[in-house]
């Protein structure tokens, strides 16, 4: 079921993505916000993501990067517009859009804390704005 949310988040990500140039940066802001948001739809650490064989076949053939650059990269200016643009659209976007099975439109209990269950599913119904996408590192 993530894999078909995925493939829909995946879209709205190309579709409010702007090519920037970055200087010797192998990964786009796109693929820094897709593998980052890859690891949140299957309540997991960025560091699960980094990993291939957390990856449908079909999308092994990327390259992908170390954890560190994650962590790095996603506390820079233009990833982190990235994440608010995503989401302004996701929940701009119609839940029912999002959601082809009622089970993707529940709460999910297998979330390792409450917070993140209640970010889940404001993420996938769209209901409000809750701030899921920011990434201060304290």
């Amino acid at each position: 079921m993530e894999n078909e949310l995925y493939k829909k988040v995946y879209q709205i990500v190309m579709k409010t993505y702007r090519k920037t140039n970055l200087k010797r940066a192998k990964f786009t802001d796109a693929d820094v916000v897709l593998i980052y948001l890859w690891a949140v739809l299957h309540d997991r650490p960025t560091c699960w993501a980094c990993n291939k064989n957390n990856w449908p076949i079909y999308y092994r053939k990327r390259l992908l990067p170390d954890p560190s650059t994650m962590c790095r990269r996603l506390r820079k200016h233009g990833v982190q517009l990235l994440l608010r643009q995503t989401e302004k659209s996701l929940i701009n976007t119609s839940a029912r859009k999002l959601c082809q099975k009622k089970s993707l439109c529940m709460p999910f209990p297998s979330a390792s804390n409450r917070a993140m269950r209640l970010y889940r599913s404001e993420l996938i119904i769209g209901a409000k704005n809750v701030g899921l996408f920011e990434t201060s590192h304290r």
